[in-house]
């Protein structure tokens, strides 16, 4: 091969190693957890542009250095190799591997810098003496080179390990003979203290330093350690899932994690541990990056406190049993937090689940509130139907259960809602609002409802009547809707007007609005009001007049929405009177005054509305004149 081409790549391949180093060290310290290479993406686009860059360089140099007259062309090759699959495959081991992964960057920084100032000799061609020679000298080195990594490693080991017990020697001890007990210290970066409890087992607490990301992620350079000895944190026992995987549980040891109450790196935490039969509280006491006060304290721990976590599903399912509501309150309520938040103690959910829906017909109401509750947590439409049979009881026999309930229902099954259709079939008042008010918040259009709807729109009782009216909406078929809500407009009850009116302003085209001009004149404020609404939403011109007048009204909230329906019918002849609005006593009035004329588009109202953007003492009637200048001139 031609000389000069082998030399060209050589410098190639050793400009190519120059740069990917450094860019390799880059990758490492920015994707510093190393949780795999690529874990928490997306990255900013100069880290791909960096990561892209250092493997296009070693897949470049890897390929070249073959044909080139590089020194160590082997080792080039396998060093590149085995930095590709460490970090690219291996994710750098989490951090672990870059022990590692420095000689060998070390490796080809040296065999690039030599190959820039000289060629290697091409051993090919040599005397089989001198091969020979040099390929004992090869092994040799690297001999030398596995021998001193080894021993260096070890010595650094060693040197640690002596260092950490030596540490660990000087902590001071501090004897806790009587409980309770508190105690305040304020430890420096470096040091520990050891905490001897009264049953002989100890708990250490120490400061370290926080750097890097960690320092960032916690909002301060140090950071608060326990364990049974000092710096020596304690190992999570290894769980293997019945679904593939692993996970981890209680600690190898006798402290037992009862978990954190975190600030979040912003506020001082709280560590809880347990050393049966003892509660300890590790309590942070400031946040700064010159030491760390905090309070320890240690009392004996509770009954529900010593039990273990792997206990505590089979305590509380023959808790179940019971004959103490509070303590069948208790298991329901710690059983579905178990299922809920994945605990790896749960077991098997389908049959906590089981073991808790009997208690949906409980004697105690709360008993069977809490059970109702944790089963639609878990995802169980069985017990929505056992409730419902063969009728809520008394403490669910409410709007607002019904309401809950049509929310947690299956949509993908009609079991729940032909249950409650059932209810239609009795003499119950209670049991037919409970389903007209199941229905008005199902969601679905259910036209099998339909009937039931118009049937109770003529019941003795006010209550059904305007559940009745609210369902209206989601049961019937749109041109049978319009002719229910005007009939319900008719009705004498407050209650039935004001759904019968939030149900008018689904149906605008279809609902005559002469029913509900009467209601402008209502002798309830929240009627009119709900009539003025309802016009806003017709936009029908023949509202214009009574619109008009109920911006006259006495109560200020009818004004206001009066004055915004005028806007929004956008009726020429409105455009005086929202002019005079905005002289109104009431600060609300003036700013629905100010809406409506910026729905009416008359540039002429900028002027005054100027005047209050700058003079109104109140600040929402300023903001919606800024709006509405900004809207009307531009300005």
């Amino acid at each position: 091969m031609d000389a000069a081409l082998q030399d060209r790549r050589r410098i190639v391949v050793a400009i190519a190693v120059f740069v990917a180093c450094p860019l390799y060290v880059l990758c490492g310290l920015t994707h510093v957890c190393m949780g795999g290479h690529m874990e928490h993406p997306p990255y900013p686009v100069l880290d791909y542009a960096i990561d892209a860059s250092w493997v296009l360089l070693f897949v470049v140099s890897s390929v070249f250095c073959w044909k080139s007259n590089l020194h160590f062309r082997k080792t080039v090759f396998i060093c590149v190799v085995l930095l590709l699959v460490s970090r690219m495959a291996l994710g750098s081991g989490g951090g672990g591997l870059f022990a590692l992964e420095l000689p060998l960057l070390l490796v080809l920084f040296f065999a690039a810098v030599r190959s820039l100032f000289g060629r290697a000799r091409d051993w090919r061609t040599a005397p089989p003496a001198e091969k020979k020679v040099h390929r004992a000298r090869i092994l040799r080195f690297w001999a030398i080179a596995a021998a001193v990594l080894v021993g260096g490693g070890f010595l650094v080991w060693a040197g640690i390990h002596i260092y950490r017990l030596a540490r660990q020697a000087a902590a001071p001890r501090v004897q806790v003979s009587t409980v309770p007990f508190a105690d305040d210290i304020v430890l420096e970066p470096g040091d520990a203290c050891v905490f001897v409890l009264p049953n002989g087992k100890s708990v250490a607490v120490w400061c370290a330093r926080n750097t890097g990301i960690l320092s960032s992620f916690r909002g301060t350079g140090i950071d608060l350690g326990y364990g049974e000895k000092p710096f020596e944190h304690l190992k999570w026992e290894e769980i293997r899932l019945p679904e593939g995987g692993t996970t981890y549980g209680e600690y190898l040891s006798y402290i037992r994690s009862g978990g954190v109450l975190d600030g979040g790196g912003i506020t001082p935490s709280e560590y809880i541990l347990y050393v049966d039969p003892y509660r300890i509280s590790l309590k942070e006491k400031d946040l700064n990056d010159r030491n760390l006060p905090i309070t320890v304290s240690v009392r004996l721990a509770t009954d529900k406190e010593r039990r273990h976590g792997r206990a505590e599903r089979e305590y509380y399912m023959q808790a179940l049993s019971s004959a103490n509501p509070k303590e069948r309150l208790e298991a329901v309520l710690e059983l579905g937090q178990l299922v809920s938040l994945g605990s790896i103690h749960a077991g098997d959910p389908v049959e906590i689940a089981n073991a808790i829906r009997p208690l949906l017909k409980d004697p105690d109401p709360e008993v069977r509130k809490e059970a109702l509750v944790r089963l639609h947590v878990m995802g169980d439409d069985e017990a929505l139907l056992e409730m419902l049979t063969p009728r809520p009881p008394d403490e669910y026999l409410k709007p607002n259960w019904a309401w809950t309930i049509a929310g947690w229902a299956d949509k993908a099954s009609e079991r729940v809602p032909k249950q409650v259709l059932s209810y239609f079939q009795t003499d119950d008042p209670a049991l037919h609002e409970f389903a007209l008010a199941f229905f008005s918040c199902y969601k679905i259009p259910y036209p099998a409802a339909q009937p039931y709807v118009e049937r109770n729109l003529d019941s003795p009782s006010p209550a059904v009547r305007a559940a009745a009216a609210s369902a209206i909406r989601f049961t019937c078929d749109p041109r049978q809707a319009a002719k229910l809500i005007y009939k319900a407009l008719g009705d004498t009850s407050q209650p039935v007007l004001l759904e019968a009116l939030r149900d008018a302003s689904y149906f605008n085209d279809s609902v005559p609005i002469d029913r509900i001009i009467r209601l402008l004149g209502h002798e309830s404020p929240e009627v009119r009001l709900g009539a003025t609404r309802a016009l806003d939403c017709c936009r029908d011109p023949a509202a214009i007049g009574p619109l008009l007048a109920a911006t006259h009204d006495a109560d200020p909230q009818v004004r206001a929405s009066a004055a915004v329906s005028l806007g929004r019918i956008g009726e020429p002849k409105a455009y005086p009177r929202l002019m005079a609005l905005l002289e109104d006593d009431s600060p609300q009035v003036r700013q629905s005054a100010i809406n409506g004329l910026r729905w009416l588009g008359n540039k002429d109202a900028v002027p005054a509305i100027l005047r209050l953007r700058d003079q109104d003492p109140d600040e929402h009637v300023r903001a919606m004149a800024r709006r509405t200048v900004r809207e009307l001139s531009g300005q």
